[in-house]
């Protein structure tokens, strides 16, 4: 069978299908009510490819679920998107900073601020943008991922992403892999050359996968 995007359980598009686990067990109801105590201002703290850009894409689509507004009732901003743009197109950082300000234009006290990827702006913009809408009149809720929880930010900490080698597995059999052999690869990557990374190791199963024979698949 030739191997394509279309049938390799490693595709983007089939990764992205794939929901959020909370480390504590918990669901959304609980974190949501959790959120709430913390007066819908917080962070979301975990190492690169443990969950943290799709627990806010999920978080993203809940608050605007309802069809009957006609606002958004979630502004998500995607940094690291942003910032790879801007990289390739070589904008200063007052162009970016135009930029992001542009689309944080769009928010106003009833809309949510997602932000993803904080830490790749400069440190004294990110302090701006936590102190520019931290404050309830300026928007309902602000929520940001970071990689390392810092204080000066005065934002507490909601989830904190636990890569662990049982919520590999179970993602794993979520996407329909279930030869030993994938499983026994996906654990050595982990622990090697992906450094605990479950989305690198998605992307490197996705390259051997499509290079693979097909008596191993």
């Amino acid at each position: 069978m030739h191997i394509t995007a279309a049938n390799n359980p490693f595709a983007q598009q089939r990764l992205e299908q794939l929901a959020y686990r909370f480390p504590d067990g918990l669901d959304w109801q609980s974190n949501l009510s959790r959120l709430r105590l913390l007066n819908q201002r917080a962070c979301v703290v975990g190492v690169r490819g443990t969950g943290k850009s799709t627990l806010l894409r999920e978080l993203h689509n809940r608050l605007n679920s309802d069809a009957a507004r006609s606002r958004p009732a979630s502004l998500l901003i995607d940094i690291v998107h942003r910032s790879s743009i801007a990289d390739r197109c070589g904008w200063s950082r007052k162009e970016q900073l135009a930029i992001l300000q542009s689309q944080l234009s769009q928010a106003d006290s009833q809309t949510w601020v997602l932000v993803d990827g904080l830490e790749r702006l400069l440190w004294r913009d990110a302090r701006c943008l936590v102190r520019r809408w931290a404050g309830p009149t300026n928007c309902a809720g602000l929520v940001v991922t970071v990689h390392r929880h810092h204080p000066l930010l005065r934002l507490p900490l909601w989830i904190r992403t636990q890569p662990t080698t049982e919520l590999l597995e179970a993602l794993l059999h979520e996407l329909g892999v279930s030869e030993c052999h994938w499983h026994q690869r996906a654990r050595q990557l982990w622990s090697t050359v992906c450094r605990r990374s479950i989305r690198e190791v998605f992307r490197c199963l996705y390259d051997e996968y499509r290079r693979s024979p097909c008596d191993s698949r």
